[in-house]
């Protein structure tokens, strides 16, 4: 993408993204926004791990979940505030422990094939695109951290990405409907697919894609229902998705749920922007879709999500890491459309 621009316009661009991430710096140093907390001491992690207790000794989830968030001052009220019933039911048969494990299993399996597929450009891109993943989907360390519906579908989708388009695109949907099945806002993933398929005439894969998100459609409407059977008029309603915490709140999220929270913060901040330049010289066939992906659900945290919905960056994680795999690329390409000679005209 870069070799393309003229030296004027590789110019600007460096000026402009150097900027940007000294902007993005001193964002750190901004006040933090006020995150509304039903308790002190009770948290999401631990609701989440409740209702699968009741769900293992004989609750009905929709009742266990409704019942948890209504005794602890959490709204039910759209039904999308009541998490989708799949990893529960899961830590209910198997436990957490067992989970834990599943979820390393997948980030391995992203580890190996962004490996291969780095591979394809330089051993030193592939070595960097194994230890990057891996530093991304870190928090599969945590064992608390699996309770997090969101983190599943970033690790999810992350190894979901490394089969679409390609003559294995049913592993991506199959990777990506386990996704959706754990968190809905896995969607975005699902619907580029579906718009790369089409655009690229796979035609296969596009119907993969279509039916794969009809039938998403009918798993939401049966959750509705569910919810809508068990939760009251009363029930508190959730505050409305219009946060508007602009680029500041990315740069926060992103930095809370990954390692990157162990820079100091005017590092961390700066240095997370660095990861779109690099997606612009992944390998072909991914670096567009990447860096889409990155930009659309970075897009949807800025302008819908709340301070208390910090955790939907684990959408990014580990896709966001992959892109400093590529950053020395992009900086040679970008250095070099800066510094190429036009021909003289004769």
């Amino acid at each position: 993408m870069l070799r393309a621009l003229t030296p004027l316009q590789a110019r600007l661009l460096a000026v402009l993204f150097a900027a940007f991430c000294l902007w993005c710096g001193v964002q750190s140093m901004a006040p933090a926004p006020d995150v509304a907390v039903t308790s002190a001491s009770y948290t999401d992690i631990q609701l989440y791990q409740d209702i699968a207790e009741k769900v293992r000794t004989g609750t009905p989830y929709h009742q266990a979940a409704r019942d948890l968030q209504t005794a602890h001052d959490y709204p039910t009220q759209p039904f999308v505030t009541v998490r989708l019933p799949t990893l529960a039911h899961m830590a209910a048969a198997l436990g957490w422990k067992a989970l834990q494990g599943i979820l390393v299993g997948v980030l391995l399996l992203a580890v190996i094939r962004w490996y291969r597929i780095a591979a394809k450009q330089s051993p030193g891109e592939a070595l960097g695109a194994a230890v990057l993943t891996l530093a991304g989907g870190a928090m599969v360390t945590q064992p608390g951290l699996i309770a997090m519906h969101d983190f599943w579908a970033g690790v999810l989708t992350c190894a979901a990405m490394t089969f679409r388009g390609t003559k294995r695109w049913p592993f991506a949907i199959l990777l990506a409907g386990a996704a959706l099945i754990i968190r809905e806002l896995a969607l975005p993933f699902a619907l580029l697919a579906l718009v790369f398929a089409l655009w690229e005439r796979r035609r296969g894969e596009a119907i993969g894609w279509a039916v794969l998100i009809a039938l998403f459609g009918v798993v939401m409407l049966l959750h509705a229902q569910a919810v809508h059977a068990v939760v009251l008029p009363t029930d508190k309603q959730s505050a409305p998705w219009t946060g508007l915490l602009g680029i500041t709140g990315v740069l926060r999220g992103l930095t809370d749920t990954s390692v990157l929270g162990m820079l100091p913060p005017p590092l961390a901040y700066g240095l997370i922007p660095l990861a779109l330049l690099g997606w612009t010289a992944a390998p072909r066939g991914f670096a567009t879709f990447g860096l889409l992906y990155c930009l659309g659900i970075a897009a949807m945290i800025a302008l819908f999500s709340r301070p208390d919905n910090f955790y939907w960056a684990c959408l990014l994680q580990p896709h966001w890491f992959i892109g400093f795999a590529f950053l020395p690329r992009a900086l040679r390409a970008l250095a070099h459309a800066m510094l190429a000679r036009r021909p003289a005209a004769l």
